[in-house]
């Protein structure tokens, strides 16, 4: 009798471990503004993108979580409360450098290609007497938060202007704050992102671009995707099918056919209205790479501005190092198969 009552308990063990194998794992996503950082979107139930996916809730769930810029997002990852967010150049370099995060680079959010799609303008009051970017010393200047890529491309240009660090007051507030401190002459200078562009569109007799993030740093990956090492090598498997699901929801919002339900699905998530986010996945929004793949170039421009803009004290050394595309391109190759190999 204790044999069988033996036995049984060990086959009950053997079912409650392979059970807990089977559950999936829990991905934990770190995103600032939608529909600009997209995963949230991709993976939200009953969303059109999640019609391409085939791995969803087998392996791997998405739990998002909103910081206000990508530099907040840094503690997170670093107490291992994040597995996933979005970064810029420069705030995944101190992630790397000052928080001693082992993180790493491993997909594309969006960048700017230099040539088309959208790139966010730096605008002020057209009585505010700024006319110049020179102009600008002793102004406010709104950011969302300091070593975030918007925040680092306009002290690029302030610098190249002889604005130092100390010659402006930068009031932090969150992206869609800003139109109405801009009008309200709350601050003289904002970043505008695409969908929050219609919040000055009424008032287009009262404002104009003094200059665009294009101009700062010309064509660079703005923000990427990057994961904590640890949790994609314990959990290898599940990643590459989390980057196979992503990849397909990518290209499905991307698809031109798809627009209405990809609106649909943005709409769903932000809760905003369906005409204020209607750029979304045309020329008018980021340029997205549809293969997932973050440029290294854009990577090496966005560090070396903050290098010279003062965000970085040090350069990041050996880029490459700092990447691991190897599931999003084996995602990428369950997908395209032979043509993958071809690809950027």
């Amino acid at each position: 009798m204790l044999k069988v009552k033996t036995v049984a308990l060990a086959f009950a063990t053997l079912l409650v471990a392979a059970s807990a194998q089977a559950e999936p794992i829990k991905i934990r996503m770190g995103y600032v503004q939608l529909p600009g950082h997209l995963g949230p979107i991709l993976f939200q139930d009953g969303g059109g993108p999640r019609t391409a996916m085939k791995h969803y809730g087998k392996s791997y769930v998405v739990d998002p979580i909103r910081f206000r810029g990508t530099t907040p997002a840094i503690q997170a990852l670093a107490a291992q409360e994040l597995d996933i967010a979005s970064q810029s150049p420069s705030s995944f370099a101190l992630a790397v450098q000052n928080a001693k995060v082992d993180i790493k680079i491993v997909g594309d959010t969006f960048q700017d290609n230099g040539k088309t799609h959208y790139a966010s303008p730096f605008m002020v009051l057209k009585d505010s007497g700024i006319n110049k970017i020179e102009d600008l010393k002793g102004k406010r200047i709104a950011s969302n938060a300091i070593g975030s890529a918007s925040d680092t491309g306009m002290r690029r240009m302030l610098a190249r202007h002889g604005i130092g660090e100390k010659d402006f007051n930068t009031i932090e507030t969150a992206f869609g704050n800003m139109p109405a401190m801009l009008l309200s002459k709350k601050v003289d200078m904002i970043v505008v992102l695409p969908q929050f562009q219609r919040l000055l569109d009424k008032d287009r007799e009262k404002v104009k671009s003094l200059f665009s993030m294009r101009d700062a740093v010309g064509a660079q990956q703005t923000i990427m995707w990057v994961a904590r090492a640890d949790s994609m090598a314990k959990n290898r498997a599940a990643w590459v099918d989390y980057f196979e699901d992503y990849l397909r929801g990518l290209r499905w919002v991307l698809d031109p056919k798809n627009h209405a339900e990809a609106i649909k699905a943005v709409v769903a998530f932000t809760k905003q209205s369906p005409e204020s986010v209607d750029y979304a996945f045309t020329e008018n929004d980021y340029y997205r790479d549809p293969n997932g793949e973050p440029s290294l170039q854009g990577i090496k421009n966005g560090l070396q501005e903050a290098l010279e803009s003062g965000v970085l004290k040090q350069p990041l050394e050996n880029v490459e190092s700092h990447m691991d595309l190897s599931p999003l391109r084996e995602a990428r190759k369950r997908i395209d198969g032979d043509k993958a190999s071809s690809l950027r």
